[in-house]
């Protein structure tokens, strides 16, 4: 069956084309050059936006902690102590 549903696959030279999620094929015509990303000067966060990750940041941590992941876990803290500095400043 054709044409069912088609998802997003990467494809060479970083374009995305459709694929037939019933055969897997590309369906012609559809992959599209990359896009530029502009991002903005500043990304303006809530407190409880900021108050969640820094929740999720500390549960990953207790995650890493176990397995013995200690660079992963310095770079939760690093990113944790960011968020914690700017969350103060306000």
């Amino acid at each position: 069956m054709t044409g069912a549903v088609a998802t997003d696959g990467p494809v060479a030279g970083g374009a995305v084309a459709r694929r037939d999620a019933g055969t897997g094929d590309t369906v012609p015509g559809t992959a599209r050059p990359p896009q530029r990303v502009r991002f903005g000067e500043a990304v303006v966060l809530t407190k409880l936006e900021v108050f969640a990750a820094c929740q999720a940041l500390a549960d990953a941590d207790r995650a890493l902690r176990g397995s013995g992941r200690d660079v992963e876990r310095s770079g939760l803290a690093e990113l944790f102590s960011l968020l914690e500095r700017r969350l103060a400043r306000t």
